[in-house]
C-alpha cells in the first residue's frame, strides 16, 4: 500500500499479484489488494478484488466506511451494492 501511495505503481502491482497468487482464498488479502489497486487508479481490478474479498468471507462493509484508499470507487453501482 505504501508503494502505491508514494508512486511506485509497478512494484506495488507486482506485490499485489504475488499476494493474490499465494493467498487466493483469503478475503483480507483480497481487501488489501483492492485498496492498493484503488490507489493505483485501477478501478476495475479494485472492484474485482473487493467482490472476491466479500465472497471469501471478509466483512467488507466495515472496512469501506472510513477507508479513503477506496474513494475512487465511491459512487460506482458495484461499490454501493457491496457497501450497503
Amino acid at each position: 500500500l505504501l508503494l502505491a501511495r508514494i508512486g511506485d505503481g509497478g512494484e506495488a502491482r507486482e506485490l499485489v499479484d504475488e499476494s493474490r497468487r499465494r493467498r487466493p482464498k483469503d478475503g483480507y488479502t483480497m481487501f488489501m489488494a483492492a485498496r492498493v489497486l484503488a490507489v493505483l487508479g485501477d478501478v476495475e481490478e479494485a472492484m474485482k478484488s473487493l467482490e472476491l474479498a466479500q465472497a471469501r468471507g471478509f466483512h467488507v462493509q466495515s472496512g469501506l466506511i472510513r477507508n479513503h484508499d477506496l474513494d475512487v470507487l465511491r459512487g460506482l453501482p458495484a461499490f454501493e451494492a457491496i457497501a450497503s
